[in-house]
């Protein structure tokens, strides 16, 4: 990836949790020698800041020319003073990048070399020691910084491959030299907001994902309670002029597509005659469910202008003084000072903070039985009394959101004068943006409970199939590392794992981070069962199967097994061809739980695709019998019956398939090609193609399907056009034979 002069949050978030390595442009690397070159020529008989001065209130004493290489070593040897713990890895390769790309807007005055030492830091993993605390904000990270400056002239100490090493052995291994001092570096690197624009660059991209998390929790919780809809109308936000608000509404109606858990307001309520006095179903939900766009909607706001903040800052020159050789002068100011990130900070960690006191009230919601009136309490699927169900796991998502409420108190205004003065009023930037990264791990922590409840809920309300499939997706990903439990157990590895999940990234990153998990606790069927999950995402399918087989063999008779079960079959089926351990696992799954509708349904689709017919439909028809609810198993087994001649049992089945999801375009389609070369009855399926027309506009095989009914039934031009409009629509989904389609167009004006 080139580096130039700008960077975005999602060139950020690649480099950051991808891996993506920089390459310096042509263009930057001439800006930077640019910069060198004119201060190298323009400071030689004149009184320049940090060159031939102290630093801070030492800017008084002039520095003899003998001594002008040690000052900058000194500057980054005697202010390598931090405290506390270490900042993790990823911010500080975020703040290696901001500092990077200060370099590269060729204000700096720095040696080329120091900025490709940089990069080539970035581009290797290694991640200089350095601790949180010692940065005011005010000289920007000075204390940070310099750390970063140490382990680029060899000295201190480096995080590489997972352990903590010494500094000049790390360059020495990667063949690279410690930088030497030229004229202003060790100023240049320490002087500067690049720490806390870092931190604040990975606090917003966890934030950002907090807020998506929050919206999908959101739509899922009003499944459960089946809320009505209409408080994510688009009328209804836009009624209110504030964007934040429109885009949440917009998102959770995107999210809750398909649900069938929701009510809508005019079936209940305005269509239908209402004579009790008293209605069991709430008219109007709790806030924290209904006002869920008025209160995520500013939240999504902040993020949004934190972004532009960031963005700006890290694509700005912010040391001090500034070289510019456009205008052939170099300008003394306070570039340095983190305001901007100081406050922007503050605003994040709070617009945090309501989201998580949003999901803590969710949370209430979930596990208080007298306040939902349709879950046990604590969503205790066990034995009332005898067990617990996830209560105690409450004091900890409540406890969590109090730390937060309380250090979301600002840092912005909280500047101490120090520096013999000379620092009179500062920023506290670093500061707010370690506070902010509390609160967002601390967020985390409430949002894997909540998770956690609302998986539980599910289960115990049996509305899996209900859910819309965003919802459903979620509730299985999560199930296959945390299954349904009535025991009670310790949950603070299964928290942890929540957390894991909610904030991975990538797929190497999930990898890792089950590993991570594995390692503590090696015979976990559960940690098993999810790294395998994690392979089979990064498409390691052998290694899956490796880790999804360890998993059956530590717990082999255990209902929640069969779900291992129905992954492995699939890999074994669908990505190996292997039939025979295909059915082998899901017949397995199937003895552990034979009321796992999935797994019938998995071993009737495998048994289709080995033209197994009559074994198909058996399958499909079990599964039909466990969930006589789910148009799946109709409409599978109607395919199953038709290729088998049965025609009549075939229509039965494809029409209460569209009874139970009359939104389906695709049984609407099937059921038509049935009237059509099953029945000969043209006229009926025309309707039924014109029906997954209308369901699904970019369907090719419906206007296909819909032409040769048309021309059937002499509809001449009506057939040209859906011809026309299969071809046009092929020509992107590449789904049929184009020349046939053409052949029959033809046809007709031949005709």
């Amino acid at each position: 990836m080139i580096a130039d002069k700008s960077i975005n949050l999602d060139t950020l978030h690649k480099v950051l949790f991808d891996n993506e390595k920089l390459e310096l442009s042509e263009e930057c690397i001439r800006k930077v020698e640019e910069s060198f070159d004119f201060l190298q020529s323009f400071s030689s008989d004149k009184i320049i800041y940090g060159i031939n001065t102290g630093f801070g209130p030492m800017a008084q004493y002039r520095i003899e020319d003998q001594s002008l290489i040690d000052l900058q070593y000194n500057i980054t040897r005697s202010h390598s003073t931090g405290a506390g713990k270490p900042l993790p890895e990823l911010y500080v390769k975020a703040a290696m990048i901001a500092r990077l790309y200060t370099f590269l807007q060729g204000k700096s005055g720095v040696h080329l070399e120091l900025v490709s030492l940089l990069c080539e830091f970035i581009n290797r993993g290694i991640y200089p020691f350095i601790p949180e605390h010692g940065s005011v904000g005010a000289s920007g990270d000075l204390v940070q910084l310099a750390h970063i400056a140490l382990t680029l002239i060899g000295e201190g100490e480096v995080f590489y491959q997972g352990k903590l090493c010494n500094a000049a052995t790390v360059l020495q291994e990667n063949g690279l030299k410690p930088f030497s001092m030229r004229i202003r570096e060790g100023l240049s690197v320490t002087n500067g907001t690049s720490v806390m624009t870092g931190i604040g660059i990975v606090n917003l991209i966890y934030a950002k994902k907090l807020l998506r998390w929050s919206v999908a929790a959101s739509v899922m919780m009003n499944e459960i309670a089946a809320s009505y809809d209409d408080f994510m109308a688009q009328a209804l936000n836009e009624a209110k002029h504030h964007k934040g608000q429109q885009e949440i509404a917009a998102m959770m109606r995107e999210w809750v597509a398909g649900s069938k858990c929701v009510l809508q307001r005019e079936n209940e309520l305005y269509n239908q005659v209402h004579k009790e006095k008293i209605f069991e179903h709430k008219v109007q939900p709790y806030y924290s469910l209904r006002c869920v766009p008025q209160i995520l909607g500013p939240i999504y706001d902040e993020l949004e202008n934190a972004e532009e903040v960031l963005i700006n800052e890290i694509n700005s020159a912010c040391d001090n003084p500034i070289v510019d050789p456009d205008t052939q002068n170099i300008y003394h100011g306070g570039n340095f000072h983190g305001d901007y990130i100081s406050f922007e900070m503050d605003k994040l960690k709070i617009a945090v903070t309501k989201l998580t006191m949003l999901c803590e009230r969710q949370i209430n919601y979930l596990f208080h039985d007298r306040i939902n009136g349709i879950l046990p309490p604590f969503v205790n699927l066990g034995v009332l009394g005898l067990n617990y169900g996830l209560q105690a796991s409450q004091f900890t998502a409540t406890s969590t959101t109090a730390e937060c409420q309380t250090l979301s108190n600002p840092m912005y205004v909280h500047s101490i004068p120090n520096n013999n003065d000379n620092q009179d009023i500062v920023s506290m930037g670093t500061n707010s943006a370690l506070l902010a990264k509390t609160v967002i791990e601390n967020s985390y922590q409430v949002m894997a409970i909540q998770f956690m409840g609302m998986a539980q809920a599910i289960d115990y309300l049996k509305i899996q199939d209900r859910l819309s499939s965003k919802s459903r997706q979620v509730y299985e990903e999560i199930r296959s590392f945390f299954p349904v439990f009535t025991n009670d157990t310790p949950k603070y590895k299964e928290i942890e794992m929540m957390i894991d999940y909610l904030k991975k990234e990538d797929k190497i990153n999930s990898i890792s981070a089950f590993k991570l998990a594995l390692e503590r606790d090696t015979e976990n069927p559960f940690y098993n069962n999810s790294l395998a999950y994690a392979f089979s995402k990064a498409e390691l399918y052998d290694d899956a199967i490796e880790f999804y087989q360890k998993a059956i063999a530590i717990n082999p008779d255990n209902e929640w097994t069969a779900i291992v079960c129905q992954a492995l079959g699939a890999i074994y089926g669908e990505i190996k061809g292997n039939i025979e351990a295909s059915v082998a696992t899901y017949q397995a799954g199937i003895i552990l739980d034979p009321n796992n509708y999935e797994l019938h349904i998995s071993l009737g689709d495998i048994h289709m695709a080995e033209y197994d017919l009559d074994k198909a439909i058996r399958a499909y028809c079990d599964a039909i019998l466990l969930n006589p609810e789910d148009y799946r198993g109709y409409f599978k087994a109607g395919t199953a019956l038709w290729e088998k001649d049965y025609l009549e049992e075939a229509l039965v089945a494809y029409h209460k398939a569209i009874e139970l999801n009359p939104e389906n375009a695709y049984a609407q389609n099937n059921l038509g090609i049935l009237y059509l070369d099953g029945l000969g009855d043209a006229e009926e399926a025309l309707e039924y193609f014109e029906e997954a027309i209308a369901l699904n506009a970019n369907y090719t095989l419906a206007y296909f399907n819909a032409g040769r009914a048309s021309q059937m039934l002499d509809f001449t031009n009506d057939a040209a056009n859906y011809y026309q409009m299969a071809i046009d629509l092929n020509k992107v989904t590449n789904e049929l034979d184009e020349e046939d389609i053409i052949r029959r167009l033809h046809k007709l004006f031949e005709a």
